[in-house]
């Protein structure tokens, strides 16, 4: 089973609040290929990774099977909502073809005309692209990025 501290805000966890280990699972497993049916993926959102760089770990599921794309992550503290939108903006321009990689730099994801930059990582024993946001100047590279954003990248 997963363990999860109890401050975190996951999906899982929400639904033990109301049911049984065992019926939680059960419901969190059904809607996860729910959705994988329906758009073909599905994201996580863990709010207290202890494994993820900045304590924080949304992620995508189901990429490779369907579009043939690595799943994607972002590691900084934003409004799940905020990150799912992000996922719908890459998922949607890998819909229409596109193919991201490691170290490219990506536009149209977020707003104002920033970037986006895709860095290879690893999530629970798989390679994801990481997406890493700019900081308020718009920087992306690790040596570039202000206050805490270079945290992103990990050790």
């Amino acid at each position: 089973m997963v363990m999860h501290k109890k401050t975190c805000e996951c999906r899982l966890c929400q639904l033990k609040e109301t049911m049984s280990d065992d019926e939680a699972i059960s419901a969190f497993q059904r809607q996860q290929m729910e959705m994988l049916a329906k758009y073909g993926w599905f994201a996580h959102y863990v709010s207290d990774d202890p494994d993820a760089p900045m304590g924080v770990n949304f992620h995508t599921h189901g990429m490779d099977e369907t579009f043939d794309h690595p799943d994607l992550q972002i590691v900084f503290p934003i409004d799940p909502k905020i990150a799912h939108s992000l996922f719908w903006e890459a998922i949607n321009q890998i819909k229409s073809g596109k193919k991201f990689r490691d170290g490219d730099v990506v536009d149209k994801i977020v707003g104002n005309g920033f970037s986006v930059k895709f860095v290879e990582a690893q999530e629970n024993e798989r390679t994801v692209l990481r997406m890493i946001l700019p900081d308020k100047y718009g920087n992306l590279d690790r040596a570039d990025l202000a206050g805490t954003m270079a945290e992103q990248y990990g050790v």
